[in-house]
């Protein structure tokens, strides 16, 4: 009950999206594929790429959050790497019809726009390793379950062969409770009066909300300038957070990566924070016993230091447990 009232109180608040300057805004239904915005890390000095790697942040947020992470491993490994904005998050904007909504397989299939759009530098024989945070997780899950899936029955999207996934701080199920505390305040909050302040909101998210201040302040960075106006609205388009939201629920996250696993082909490596009490005996046992059945192809690896923010939480520690 509560998502359906959310979504419809998002279908009756939400301003039209805009468009980025210097970006056409797609006119594809979400239901398809559309090119994201993408930004390069390491940029490539060839013309044509033998491996790239790509990089999918977090509910909320855009490829920036994650570009700090993304440059010390692309300039640890000499590979170059991109930073894709989700579809409603950041530069990547989607006309969303009252028909269709936006999937994490509409996210896979954005993915693969993206890398089509990018050739010759990303060609069909460029290698492709995922490196996701939380909902980017889940959208690396989605991908290489449909790469190996598809490239079975020979008809795969893209011929670009997937090495490796890193599942950061991806936690199975439903999405935490706090989550989504946090959309319906920034929900309620966008269906009232303008945005005009940043510290008018953190103080807002922060007192009305009992949202916590670096998670207030965070959100707060997402804003930016309607086009001539002095108001600011949220960088994420609320109708896309909610469907993927509730993706969360209907993704059966283990099933996916056992049938990944059983393939044998891609490299499944999952780094939790050891302080997100989002982390279970319910979810991580079964992850062990996949662990055990699979120990060539999927690695669980834990900061103990870290919270669900492991790239920001404790960088030296991940660092170190990651390759790419």
């Amino acid at each position: 009950m509560y998502r359906r009232c959310l979504h419809s109180l998002i279908k009756r608040s939400w301003p039209p999206v805009l468009r980025p300057p210097g970006r056409q805004l797609s006119s594809l239904s979400s239901d398809r594929g559309i090119p994201l915005h993408y930004d390069w890390v390491h940029p490539p000095e060839t013309q044509e790429l033998d491996h790239v790697v790509l990089f999918l942040h977090g509910l909320l947020g855009n490829g920036r959050n994650v570009r700090t992470m993304a440059k010390k491993l692309c300039d640890a490994s000499q590979r170059p790497g991109v930073l894709l904005d989700v579809r409603g998050h950041g530069n990547s904007k989607v006309v969303q019809s009252a028909t269709t909504s936006s999937t994490f397989a509409s996210c896979v299939q954005d993915v693969h726009q993206t890398l089509e759009a990018m050739v010759p530098q990303v060609h069909p024989e460029t290698e492709i390793t995922l490196v996701g945070h939380s909902l980017g997780g889940r959208i690396s899950l989605q991908y290489a379950h449909n790469h190996v899936t598809t490239k079975s029955n020979n008809n795969n999207n893209s011929n670009n062969p997937l090495q490796r996934i890193w599942l950061l701080d991806t936690v199975p199920g439903e999405a935490n409770d706090a989550v989504e505390r946090v959309v319906g305040a920034v929900t309620d909050i966008s269906s009232k009066a303008p945005i005009t302040d940043k510290k008018q909101l953190v103080q807002q998210l922060t007192t009305d909300y009992k949202i916590d201040k670096g998670t207030a302040q965070w959100l707060a960075s997402s804003l930016q300038k309607k086009t001539k106006t002095d108001e600011l609205q949220f960088s994420f388009d609320l109708t896309v957070v909610n469907d993927l939201l509730t993706n969360f629920h209907e993704q059966d996250f283990m099933q996916l990566l056992q049938e990944i696993l059983e393939t044998n082909t891609v490299t499944v490596d999952l780094v939790r924070g050891g302080k997100n009490k989002g982390w279970t005996e319910a979810n991580l046992a079964p992850l062990r016993q996949l662990q055990q059945e699979y120990p060539s192809n999927f690695g669980m690896h834990e900061l103990p230091k870290a919270g669900h923010w492991v790239h920001v939480d404790d960088l030296p520690g991940l660092l170190d447990v990651m390759e790419v």
